[in-house]
């Protein structure tokens, strides 16, 4: 098994996790504020991938 694609399954999984509790109705702020950081990584990174 190769290690990095290990770890992607396992952030995989912990981000799927993490989507399901911010889903909830009553989700703990820490899990929205988590999911808001991992959103806006994700759009830092579309935006430095357009610059160029």
């Amino acid at each position: 098994m190769v290690k990095g694609f290990e770890n992607g399954s396992e952030l995989a999984k912990r981000s799927v996790a993490l989507h399901a509790a911010a889903e909830r109705p009553r989700a703990p702020a820490a899990a929205k504020r988590m999911l808001r950081r991992i959103k806006d990584a994700g759009d830092m990174a579309k935006l430095a991938r357009n610059r160029h």
